[in-house]
């Protein structure tokens, strides 16, 4: 079992997988990437779109779920791209006997998992303590995806620091992470607590939102740890539990 640095196109990330399975997971991103392109040379509007938009006929299946989550969350269907290029190399890799797989792909993971893993929230802010999310192996492969409005190059309505969202489905989390850093537009408490409750809920697991010096949550939130020697709570951050 090693880490791999994967830059293939527009995904740029690490792997974690069998060695034995690495031309695999490479050659099943490059198919992917294939496949979407293909597409878009003939419906441009689907790679451009900032809001849900119907697929042509014929549309190859990643395609279709794309589209399905974008519907759902209420963004344009690239806005799961990340989260659908690490379902279906990870995927790939189960399929082909992989027991323990971690793909980050531009802050969105796709895991399939069984030992327990830490992954970090990056704020990218100093003056915060470094957090992570302590996940446990659980049946089936699942995803925690990121947004910001202020870290990375990916567009975003809002100002999020970060905009965390746990899914069974990885094109689901990455969509839904989208809609709620696109709705965190204001600071403070009671605005995570409207974007939270705004953003699609159903098949999501749990959502955090970090913004300035607060940060909300809901749903079934992992064991949060310090990922540095500094404890998670400094004097002037605030936390809130939105109540599902």
């Amino acid at each position: 079992m090693t880490t791999h640095a994967i830059h293939i196109h527009q995904t740029v990330g690490r792997l974690t997988c069998p060695t034995g399975l690495l031309d695999l997971a490479k050659a099943t991103i490059h198919d992917l990437h294939r496949s979407l392109r293909a597409y878009l040379q003939r419906h441009p509007a689907f790679g451009a779109s900032y809001s849900p938009i119907p697929f042509l006929s014929g549309a190859p299946k990643i395609i279709r779920h794309l589209a399905a989550a974008a519907k759902r969350a209420e963004t344009g269907p690239m806005a799961g791209v990340a989260g659908a290029i690490g379902l279906y190399t990870v995927r790939a890799l189960v399929r082909a006997g992989a027991h323990h797989v971690v793909f980050e792909n531009g802050g969105d993971i796709t895991l399939k998992i069984n030992r327990p893993v830490t992954v970090g929230i990056h704020t990218g802010r100093n003056d915060l303590p470094e957090m992570g999310l302590f996940l446990e192996p659980r049946e089936g492969i699942f995803s925690c995806c990121t947004s910001s409005g202020t870290v990375g190059h990916s567009f975003s309505y809002g100002y999020a620091d970060a905009a965390v969202v746990l899914a069974d489905d990885p094109v689901l989390a990455d969509s839904v992470a989208t809609a709620l850093g696109n709705r965190l537009r204001r600071p403070g408490t009671r605005s995570l607590s409207a974007a939270l409750q705004a953003a699609p809920w159903k098949g999501i697991h749990c959502m955090i939102a970090i913004m300035g010096d607060h940060m909300g949550f809901m749903g079934d939130i992992p064991p949060m740890v310090s990922t540095t020697s500094r404890p998670l709570a400094g004097e002037n951050e605030e936390a809130s539990r939105v109540p599902a």
